[in-house]
């Protein structure tokens, strides 16, 4: 659900919870921890992709 794009408020209306449990869930699931490696992976891919477009 977080990774669709969906606000833990969103989540937690949807799944009867309140904020803060969806909050704890997600970093005891260490999403954000996955979330911003992939951001950083993908930025690093995209300066990479850039760098072989110059030779």
């Amino acid at each position: 659900m977080a990774d669709e794009g969906l606000t833990q408020q969103q989540i937690a209306k949807e799944l009867g919870i309140t904020q803060q449990a969806v909050s704890s869930r997600l970093s005891a699931a260490l999403w954000f921890e996955a979330n911003r490696m992939m951001d950083e992976a993908a930025k690093s891919l995209t300066r990479q992709l850039k760098m072989l477009g110059e030779s």
